[in-house]
């Protein structure tokens, strides 16, 4: 789990955006027609970034969850931006 926080969600919160959005190839991700991809494969490109080796699901759904802007969605084990 990472450590948390504000500044830490905030950051994650852009990572996830940028890699569901704008760069997934960075990510080592492959989005579908709809736009999702696995949870578990979302996990294993964060954690390719060093600040995010510890990320877990918990993370992503804290993340998902605390989105006002309703940014993420999650649909059984794939997300989307």
């Amino acid at each position: 789990m990472i450590r948390g926080g504000i500044l830490d969600d905030v950051k994650l919160s852009k990572t996830i955006a940028h890699a569901l959005r704008h760069k997934p190839e960075i990510y080592g991700l492959k989005l579908n027609e709809d736009g999702y991809v696995l949870v578990i494969d979302l996990l294993d490109g964060l954690r390719k970034i060093n600040r995010f080796k510890d990320i877990t699901c918990d993370d992503i759904l804290r993340i998902v969850n605390n989105d006002s802007k309703g940014r993420y969605v999650i649909l059984d084990d794939k997300i989307k931006a």
